[in-house]
């Protein structure tokens, strides 16, 4: 454990702390670090966590860093450990491994290198690398080496619930139908005309709404008219036309509304209601020019608008 590098020396060094050699060195080189211990210049320092004694019989070596895919926990003498199952490391020289994301795990034997080699389980696809739950109309796509994102449905389908695992989980929504009698997984399902309807998801076809309802498409049941309006067939197709009185966006619908004083619509399907001329006027829900009606005595209108009273008059009152 000691060595002298110069002839004619009077005495005999030690060697550094921490290593030790036989007798006769010439030489500091011949000081071996112990195990758990690494050459750091002239020196042995202590191997950190993640590292190891690469020292052989006749010389120190740097402590040496664990490899991806495994770990030393501690300082000092060990060695290099796989990971385990569901476990990664993916840098070297580390000190523990990295579990799985949550509803993952590992493919294949320990010793992962990558937050990659984590699949993630049946029912759930990679979302930033972490395993979601597939949601409804959506299924797993992950291969055994890989994990994908959920992968959608055919057009016009979809899934009973989240985190189906195949293609073979879609059908057709409601209010969607396949092109032949029966569903084939991987189809896409076209929206029902206007006009007809499908009420629940899975195989069928659209069903024609009864006289006097509709649909738009893509519907699961047919509606009647909402207020204000009322069935009318066109000559291109069904619509909830504004009743006489009313007026509308398109004419149908829920956009109807009454026709303000002043105004009137003749007819189903009015967009907007025409004005009364000046001089003029009409009650509400008025349905015809007829309905306009001259103001009376002392007073006028503009187009459009109330009977007032000219100046110095007031309205009359009945009361005695």
């Amino acid at each position: 454990n000691t060595y002298s590098e110069e002839p004619a020396s009077a005495s005999c060094a030690a060697c550094p702390e921490s290593s030790s050699g036989d007798g006769g060195s010439a030489s500091a080189a011949n000081c071996i670090c112990h195990q758990g211990y690494g050459s750091a210049g002239t020196l042995c320092s202590l191997c950190a966590a993640g590292t190891v004694s690469a020292n052989t019989a006749n010389a120190s070596k740097p402590c040496a860093s664990c490899s991806a895919g495994s770990y030393k926990a501690g300082e000092g003498n060990g060695t290099c450990a796989e990971c385990a199952v569901n476990t990664y490391s993916d840098a070297p020289a580390s000190a523990s491994c990295t579990a799985c994301p949550e509803n993952s795990n590992s493919s294949g034997a320990g010793g992962s290198n990558s937050a990659s080699n984590c699949v993630c389980h049946a029912r759930y696809g990679s979302a930033r690398a972490l395993c979601s739950l597939c949601a409804a109309g959506t299924y797993s796509a992950n291969t055994a080496n890989a994990s994908m994102p959920c992968a959608s449905c055919p057009a016009g389908t979809t899934t009973e619930e989240a985190g189906s695992t195949a293609i073979s989980a879609c059908y057709c929504k409601a209010g969607y139908a396949s092109a032949g009698e029966e569903y084939i997984a991987g189809e896409e399902c076209t929206a029902c005309e206007e006009g007809s309807y499908k009420a629940e998801s899975g195989p069928g076809s659209c069903t024609p709404c009864a006289p006097s309802l509709l649909s738009p498409a893509g519907a699961n049941a047919c509606t009647t008219c909402p207020d204000n309006t009322r069935y009318t067939e066109t000559s291109e197709d069904a619509i909830c036309a504004c009743l006489p009185g009313y007026a509308g966006e398109g004419g149908q619908g829920e956009a109807c509304v009454a026709c303000p004083v002043g105004s009137y619509a003749p007819g189903n399907g009015s967009e907007t209601c025409s004005l009364c001329a000046a001089g003029t006027t009409s009650a509400l829900f008025a349905t015809a020019a007829t309905s306009c009606v001259d103001c009376p005595s002392n007073s006028v209108s503009r187009r459009g608008a109330v009977c007032e009273c000219l100046p110095g008059y007031t309205i009359k009152s009945d009361d005695p």
